[in-house]
């Protein structure tokens, strides 16, 4: 039922028209059955008034069916709060930890920010961005963070938001570079093999064998990726030579690659010694599994003297560069001060940012960005307020230019509340350290000054 009321709602493949009939009948189903998601979309459309300011749409109280008409009183706000503790304490939700992380972080939706509550629910959605990260990660050649360019993307001056993605044009020529010998091709076409992703069907066999190709002129990514293919195969004995070629031309996959395959006896000898070496090796050349490892290897005292400083360390490194896993550990270990002081205010800041690194985040900035470019402003709008409400700033930027640039065509008689709400959410996105909100909310101000004189 809950999966039914985000289609209904949202839109995607599946369910290319929305139904908001259909969409808040099974959201109330599913939340009255203490569904968690489903429960976390009803505190969202409380929150955000989003049925109503953007389609109109009066005929449904989110959280009525849940709460009861009765305890409705106290404003949207503090009812989308307690649709999304009642998400969190049912069971977790990515959308209700991070709405009330954000809320908390910045005394957002009328609650006086607290930095403890604020770093608990960041680190329940962090724990969530993670596991989800893992899943997808494993369809790497290695298991490297992948990372969306769509949060980047802001609205609000035209040429911002042209994509580079990879199209079907693109992933021709690949294919034929690939085919007159262009080694670069060769290891775009197994990547794409590989993870199946871009309309290209998943086949190892298929990436091996670009891989192969690569490798065969000397390419050192070709080497260090046939290797860990073969590695994760677990055809140890056929991985190791690879490897090694790499390592030797200096690429440090292929150095992190022996790192597994000594840690693991895979095609080596079991060595946590030669395991942290070869680690330490791909962490110079700026391999950033390679550096978090190391804190593991730290922690564990496994090639290593064992030091909880000495793992913090390599994991500040890595949480510094982006690293989501090292980011949660960093953040965890100053909450509670494990081994280094605590601070609240740096352990916030590296959870939140794991959280904001889940594929579910990316995934709405992504069908925002689509909606917007399909020159259909409602349901980008719809994906930009559900990211905006988790906190996500680029998401709330967009939020206000939408309602400011595109709804009062949509629904002319409601310019001037448009206009309200556009700043409500540039002033969000200002207070979370967007320039480009800040100047959008000063603008007006300006423009009377220069009428003025």
């Amino acid at each position: 039922m809950s999966g039914l009321g985000h289609l209904y709602l949202l839109g995607d493949a599946c369910s290319p028209k929305r139904n908001l009939t259909w969409a808040t009948h099974w959201l109330d189903g599913a939340a009255a059955q203490g569904q968690p998601d489903a429960l976390a979309m009803l505190g969202f459309l409380a929150e955000s008034r989003a049925l109503q300011r953007v389609y109109g749409y009066t005929a449904h109280e989110p959280g009525a069916a849940v709460l009861g008409a009765g305890a409705l009183g106290g404003g949207d706000a503090k009812t989308g709060r307690g649709l999304y503790e009642k998400a969190v304490t049912s069971g977790g939700s990515f959308l209700a930890s991070m709405a009330l992380g954000s809320q908390y972080s910045h005394g957002f939706g009328g609650v006086a920010a607290s930095c403890p509550a604020a770093a608990a629910h960041y680190e329940a959605a962090a724990l969530a961005a993670v596991a989800a990260l893992d899943a997808k990660r494993q369809k790497t050649v290695e298991q490297g963070w992948l990372e969306s360019q769509a949060e980047v993307r802001a609205l609000l001056a035209p040429g911002k938001c042209e994509r580079e993605g990879v199209d079907a044009a693109s992933v021709e020529y690949m294919d034929y570079c690939a085919h007159v010998g262009d080694v670069a091709g060769q290891v775009g076409m197994a990547h794409l093999f590989h993870a199946g992703t871009h309309g290209v069907a998943r086949d190892v066999s298929a990436a091996e064998h670009w891989f192969r190709a690569a490798a065969a002129k000397g390419d050192p990514m070709g080497h260090a990726n046939l290797g860990l293919v073969r590695l994760r195969a677990g055809d140890g004995a056929a991985a190791i030579g690879p490897l090694r070629r790499a390592a030797k031309r200096g690429d440090p996959s292929g150095w992190a690659g022996l790192g597994y395959a000594y840690y693991y006896g895979v095609g080596l000898r079991q060595d946590r010694a030669l395991a942290a070496k070869s680690m330490a090796a791909a962490a110079r050349l700026g391999h950033l599994d390679a550096i978090y490892n190391l804190g593991v290897l730290a922690l564990r005292g496994e090639g290593m003297p064992a030091s909880v400083a000495k793992a913090y360390r390599f994991w500040s490194v890595a949480a510094e560069f982006s690293h989501p896993m090292a980011q949660l550990l960093v953040g965890r270990m100053k909450a509670r001060g494990l081994g280094v002081q605590k601070e609240c205010r740096t352990a916030l800041f590296f959870l939140s940012h794991a959280a904001h690194a889940g594929p579910a985040v990316a995934h709405l900035l992504e069908q925002g960005l689509t909606a917007h470019e399909a020159e259909r402003p409602q349901r980008a709008l719809m994906h930009y307020l559900l990211a905006a409400h988790m906190g996500i700033e680029p998401a709330q930027t967009n939020a206000g230019f939408l309602y400011l640039n595109a709804m009062p065509a949509v629904i002319p008689a409601q310019a001037a509340n448009y206009r309200a709400h556009a700043a409500e959410y540039l002033r969000r996105a200002a207070i979370q350290g967007s320039v480009d909100a800040s100047i959008q909310l000063v603008r007006p101000m300006y423009m009377q000054l220069y009428v003025y004189l």
